[in-house]
């Protein structure tokens, strides 16, 4: 798992909001979809934290699909954000990042190592 998730942070398509960045991989396994999660502690205390994680997996089974890996990073900003701002922002980008006409606004290829 670690090293899917690795994977998916250095060679997955990035799209970034005011409350998210969100890191897309796109794979073969039909059906399935996974959330990788990296909050950091710019986000608040660990109450703040583990609500931020909430809101993003609620955000993430509302609008989940297959065939993709998905690592959410969220911004300090999310920590006053309700949730249908997650829920919206999460689906912007990734309608963003699924669309295969090349980088669409707000869209920056994975940092190279």
């Amino acid at each position: 798992m670690a090293r899917e998730f690795s994977q998916a942070l250095r060679t997955g398509r990035r799209a970034e909001g005011g409350l998210l960045t969100v890191v897309l991989l796109r794979h073969t396994r039909p059906g399935v979809a996974r959330l990788g999660l990296a909050v950091s502690r710019r986000v608040g205390g660990a109450v703040r934290r583990n609500r931020a994680k909430r809101f993003v997996r609620e955000a993430f089974r509302r609008h989940k699909g297959s065939g993709y890996d998905l690592v959410v990073l969220p911004k300090a900003s999310l920590a006053q954000a309700s949730q249908a701002e997650v829920q919206q922002q999460l689906a912007l980008l990734l309608s963003r990042l699924l669309k295969d006409k090349g980088p669409a606004r707000g869209v920056r290829p994975a940092p190279a190592d």
